[in-house]
């Protein structure tokens, strides 16, 4: 498979890597959805989590969202639960 999307300058300046290919949005397209989602999982793997960065909000309320499972304080939905409660939100 090749490349993704062109890539961009290293961050020490220059040109991208030289095994970069670049690959469109359109070359996506033609692709079957069982190559799209392979693609998509790759992608998804390549991701290191220690370097996505979180606000100390968003770390803040997942201590608490944490804390609130961790004392049994959650509330649980199930899957048709929680659409009729967001179709109710839309309205």
């Amino acid at each position: 498979m090749r490349g993704i999307w062109p890539m961009p300058p290293s961050p020490q300046g220059g040109k991208p890597d030289d095994n970069s290919r670049d690959m469109d949005i359109q070359d996506i397209k033609k692709m079957s959805p069982s190559k799209r989602i392979v693609l998509v999982q790759e992608i998804w793997d390549s991701i290191d989590s220690d370097s996505i960065e979180l606000t100390d909000a968003i770390k803040a309320e997942l201590d608490s969202r944490l804390e609130r499972h961790e004392k049994g304080e959650g509330q649980n939905y199930t899957l048709e639960e929680a659409r009729a409660k967001w179709a109710e939100k839309r309205k």
